[in-house]
């Protein structure tokens, strides 16, 4: 072998000797920065589709044969059809379904959140996206097939179905609780992500730019839900998924590369609190409108960056994250490509 040649493999050697020394670190760093989660977190199980432009969003569990499974939804990186898993509750895929329209064209849409309800008219699954929920039905979706077909969409208002007005949200995640369907809305003004003014809540010193509309499941009314919601939350900024359990209201806070936040509330509190005064008669004062922050408030959970839904499950809080798709990357190289559960007490 030539000198030169020789030069030339230590350098190699050396350059792959940094990379995975300083690869090393940063996942050292990582579990040191985040320590109080790591220590209270357990490594679930690897988030399928990270390899292949599949962006994770939403999460959600489903009991199937008497078995517990997870539904995960997220949209492609090349714009092909958004995706829903079928997965067991270790993470073995069972389906990986592919969306479509009505008219038979690829669904691309940005699939956020999504959640389910079975009735007697039909079993439908919701999918936040961009001004209204997508409803496919949930027969279609779990079936043999590998893909399922868009049969409406609801609009996430405070007016009729099918009216346009200022007082519309954006829904970015959704969960249905206890006989009701909750969208809420994601605000991030400095990264092109406002709100209507109609969506914006002060009290005292506390500034809330989004909101949660909370509808009643209704199995005899079209896509399972009444057209108006019955209450009204206002909820802090880049809220990314929310989950309920024992009277406490979990809100999971992300963006880019600052640390995750899940924010825990004592949800009894809240409705039991003086309502939001409000003049802004988009809302037609019709709304009871609960404002999420305060007295209401009981702790934040510090986690990874580019936390997405969640879903309480199991005693834990079971967390996606979408920092190690081909989007972003950085995620395959920190703790990104496993869904984590962190282990928070509801009786606290």
């Amino acid at each position: 072998m030539n000198k030169g040649l020789k030069i030339t493999l230590r350098v190699l050697v050396t350059i792959i000797l940094v990379v995975v020394l300083l690869l090393a670190l940063v996942k050292v760093g990582e579990r040191i920065f985040f320590t109080g989660f790591f220590t209270n977190a357990e490594t679930e199980f690897k988030i399928p589709g990270l390899n292949d432009g599949y962006i994770p969003q939403g999460f959600e569990k489903i009991e199937l044969e008497g078995k517990t499974h997870f539904l995960a939804c997220g949209y492609m990186k090349n714009k092909s059809s958004s995706r829903v898993y079928l997965l067991e509750e270790n993470g073995n895929i069972l389906k990986e379904i592919k969306l479509f329209n009505e008219d038979g064209g690829a669904f691309t849409g940005h699939a956020g959140g999504l959640t389910y309800q079975y009735t007697d008219n039909g079993n439908y699954l919701y999918i936040s996206g961009s001004k209204c929920l997508y409803v496919f039905d949930l027969d279609d979706v779990l079936g043999d097939d590998d893909k399922a077909t868009r049969i409406g969409k609801f609009n996430v208002s405070t007016l009729a179905e099918g009216v346009q007005g200022q007082d519309e949200v954006s829904p970015a995640y959704c969960k249905v609780f206890d006989g009701y369907l909750y969208c809420g809305s994601f605000h991030d003004q400095a990264n092109g992500y406002p709100t209507t003014s109609n969506q914006h809540f002060t009290k005292g010193e506390i500034k809330n730019h989004s909101t949660i509309l909370k509808y009643k499941l209704d199995p005899s009314a079209k896509y399972g839900l009444s057209l108006k919601p019955e209450a009204v939350y206002s909820t802090p900024s880049t809220v990314q998924g929310m989950t309920i359990s024992n009277g406490k209201l979990f809100l999971s806070c992300s963006w880019g590369l600052s640390i995750s936040k899940i924010h825990v509330y004592d949800l009894n509190k809240i409705e039991a609190t003086e309502l939001c005064k409000t003049d802004k008669t988009i809302w037609n004062n019709e709304y009871p409108v609960y404002f999420v922050g305060g007295d209401n408030y009981i702790t934040t959970i510090s986690a990874p960056p580019m936390a997405e839904e969640i879903l309480y499950h199991d005693g834990r809080i079971w967390i996606m994250n979408e920092s190690a798709c081909n989007k972003y990357i950085f995620g395959k190289f920190t703790s990104g490509n496993y869904l984590y559960s962190y282990y928070y007490n509801t009786n606290n």
